[in-house]
């Protein structure tokens, strides 16, 4: 904040020193599509207002972009490895901009996005009794897959997948 006018001038001049050395920092360090939003800004608590509330919303885009993408993941014509990948990859971006999502709504949303070719499999999970984890899904998955020979392909497999709660925060249902 100025000072208050009863203040010395030095303080004043002071103060208006400090106040630009730190918007000219804020300025400096800005990308170029973040230059705009501070644009006609005189002080540093109006920059950083202003940028915050950009930031933010921003952010809150970014998310929902993410969930967006994430509830409607599909395998398509993917390999299996690279849907899992896929899915992950995604599922971490989610939970790590902050977001929780519930270990139902993974599964759910996992096995929407397998497609009809998984059909079968989708209503012995989903019918089954008792709580599976996403882990023990995937197994389940992998093993149905090479029983029956679902897909075949060249690539080679993908690493070995950690388990869910080493990588994500989910909230668990009670």
């Amino acid at each position: 904040m100025p000072p208050e006018e009863e203040d010395t001038d030095d303080e004043n001049t002071a103060w208006k020193r400090s106040n630009q050395q730190v918007l000219s920092t804020i300025i400096s360090s800005l990308s170029a599509e973040l230059l705009p939003v501070v644009s006609g800004c005189l002080t540093a608590r109006a920059a950083w207002e202003k940028l915050s509330t950009e930031l933010s919303t921003a952010s809150e885009s970014w998310i929902m972009e993410l969930t967006s993408r994430f509830h409607s993941i599909k395998k398509g014509s993917k390999s299996l490895d690279k849907y899992i990948t896929e899915f992950r990859h995604l599922l971490a971006e989610i939970v790590d901009a902050g977001e929780f999502i519930t270990d139902r709504t993974v599964k759910f949303v996992f096995l929407r996005g397998l497609g009809p070719k998984f059909f079968s499999f989708r209503t012995g999970i989903t019918t089954r009794s008792g709580n599976l984890s996403f882990d023990d899904l995937l197994a389940s998955l992998r093993a149905e897959v090479s029983l029956d020979n679902f897909e075949s392909n060249d690539e080679a497999p993908a690493p070995a997948i950690a388990p869910m709660a080493n990588q994500v925060r989910m909230i668990h249902p009670h």
